[in-house]
């Protein structure tokens, strides 16, 4: 039987590959992790750095981190981490939305 809800695992490691799938050492390329919520709103886990090598290592401790803030910025607007489907994106963040989320987390 399929997953039916998200389990935060472990550890996740990410490695930042071309479109051959070759390894690109690329440091601190900024990812989101977006899970999607069945009720109320999704969750954007932000940012996980790469390192030298062009690999970030995010552990649960992290991602729960991430999720504890997404609650205090507003509990009210969003269920359970553990209510979201199992399958999430992961992208990069853009120059955009990285200068939002600064201004987000140092001025709001």
């Amino acid at each position: 039987m399929a997953q039916q809800t998200l389990v935060l695992p472990e550890r996740v490691r990410l490695r930042l590959t071309d479109v051959s799938g070759r390894s690109v050492a690329l440091a601190d390329v900024l990812l989101r992790i977006h899970a999607f919520a069945r009720r109320k709103n999704d969750f954007d886990l932000q940012p996980f750095p790469t390192d030298s090598e062009g690999v970030a290592v995010i552990s649960r401790d992290q991602l729960r981190a991430e999720v504890s803030a997404t609650y205090d910025s507003g509990l009210m607007d969003y269920c359970g981490i553990e209510e979201c489907y199992p399958a999430v994106e992961i992208s990069v963040l853009t120059v955009d939305e990285i200068q939002r989320a600064i201004h987000a987390r140092t001025t709001v």
